[in-house]
């Protein structure tokens, strides 16, 4: 049987059987007389079940075919006899996807891919696109020089080098072994940020069905290979960098990094000896996030300074305990004035949405806040909510990614069309 290619947007269902749907929040329906074709294989169901624990999209069995509901990410998943790709239709088109990932993940230095990768029919393109960052983002750290760090190492010599080890010397000494134990540092390309990028280099090997990509990735391989020893990853190794002067210009590949080997961002994780198919999908919520952050941290020229996942202690008990509280994004002014602003990659806030809003508002002593939604052709560029009882208000903004792409990409960058924009959806007052 041929494999059979299910394409849904995001927030969308495809059903074989359209019956009553009745929703609160931003999910389409659609019939679609395909599903009414397919049934999943007793090999497809653990996979079915990870991509619902993990929130990425639901498939349900019906009497008669299936139903498939996509959330927030976007990419693409193999099941035995058929395919389902999640592209982003409604407020960004597939071809700009490219250059929101840049600048979410400040690939400033990085060329964007040509019109190579097929973003509209090839079904690795999401998998091509950031493998392409990636690469491209290797050979020029390899072309401005990959970072060196003291390595600690203890090793028996002949000679005295560095701190002598005494308790391994009187052993030496009662042994009669003419050596010194020694400890000492030396200056090499052999460290955890060079490590990762190796396990990530191998991890994209196998990921990708290009060649060009492929070709690319074996020159880098042998390159860094000299010079880093390999390691497995975890998400323990990531969190063991601390970023500083000397290693800053690593942040940006890392996160690459973490969206090609984590499993939040990649899907195959639930690969298995009884299932192995293509799967690997992106959250837009987190990469809505890092541009918005990024927006404002480049362009909202004001009195104001911008502060992302900002934490703070909140709900405090009788007990002493208390719960933390994330913002997306925090503006604070001289005068301590707050501005709280939640970033949602929806059609619209749902219930909860506006709950957690209201909580944070409130947290902050202020009456507004905000939240920021990419716009829709069919959606208001402004609304506003009040919660009865407290009386905060919540403006409801919407960002025109394609507009603001446009602005960022032009030649110069449009700074203060931008500046001006920003300021237009969260007023400094």
């Amino acid at each position: 049987m041929n494999s059979k290619i299910i394409e849904l947007a995001e927030y969308q269902t495809k059903t074989s059987c359209l019956e009553d749907h009745f929703s609160n929040d931003e999910t389409e329906y659609e019939e679609d007389n395909i599903l009414k074709e397919l049934k999943l294989e007793n090999k497809d169901r653990q996979l079915v079940y990870d991509l619902k624990k993990k929130n990425i999209l639901i498939i349900k069995e019906l009497k008669n075919g299936l139903e498939i509901s996509s959330k927030s990410h976007i990419g693409v998943v193999q099941f035995a006899n058929f395919t389902v790709k999640i592209l982003p239709k409604f407020a960004l088109k597939p071809t700009s996807l490219p250059k929101i990932i840049a600048y979410s993940y400040d690939l400033d230095d990085v060329t964007l891919p040509s019109s190579e990768i097929n973003f509209e029919s090839d079904e690795n393109y999401l998998i091509d696109i950031l493998i392409f960052f990636f690469i491209r983002k290797c050979q020029n750290l390899l072309r401005s020089g990959l970072l060196k760090s003291y390595i600690l190492y203890e090793n028996d010599s002949k000679f005295l080098r560095g701190k002598l080890l005494i308790q391994k010397q009187i052993i030496h000494n009662i042994q009669h072994r003419p050596l010194f134990a020694c400890e000492f540092d030396e200056l090499e390309y052999n460290n955890i940020e060079n490590q990762i990028l190796l396990y990530t280099l191998k991890q994209s090997y196998r990921l990708t069905q290009s060649d060009s990509l492929r070709k690319d990735i074996r020159i880098l391989i042998r390159q860094f290979s000299d010079r880093v020893d390999e390691k497995i990853i975890s998400s323990n190794d990531f969190n063991s960098v601390t970023y500083n002067r000397l290693n800053k210009h690593y942040e940006s590949i890392h996160d690459l990094c973490k969206i090609i080997i984590s499993k939040t961002g990649i899907s195959n994780f639930y690969e298995s000896k009884k299932h192995v198919g293509t799967s690997f999908f992106v959250d837009m919520n987190l990469i809505f996030e890092k541009f918005v952050t990024r927006l404002f941290k480049d362009f909202y020229n004001s009195e104001y300074f911008v502060e992302d996942q900002k934490n703070k202690k909140a709900w405090i008990t009788d007990e002493g305990a208390y719960t933390n509280i994330r913002t997306d994004i925090l503006l604070s002014s001289p005068m301590e004035k707050k501005i709280v602003i939640d970033t949602k990659y929806k059609r619209k806030i749902s219930h909860t949405d506006s709950f957690q809003i209201f909580f944070y508002v409130h947290e902050y002593n202020e009456k507004k806040g905000y939240a920021l939604l990419p716009l829709y052709l069919d959606s208001k560029k402004s609304e506003n909510m009040t919660a009865v009882v407290s009386g905060l208000d919540i403006d409801i903004r919407r960002i025109d990614l394609e507009k603001t792409l446009d602005w960022i990409y032009s030649e110069p960058r449009n700074k203060s069309q931008l500046n001006k924009m920003l300021l237009e959806l969260i007023p400094a007052n």
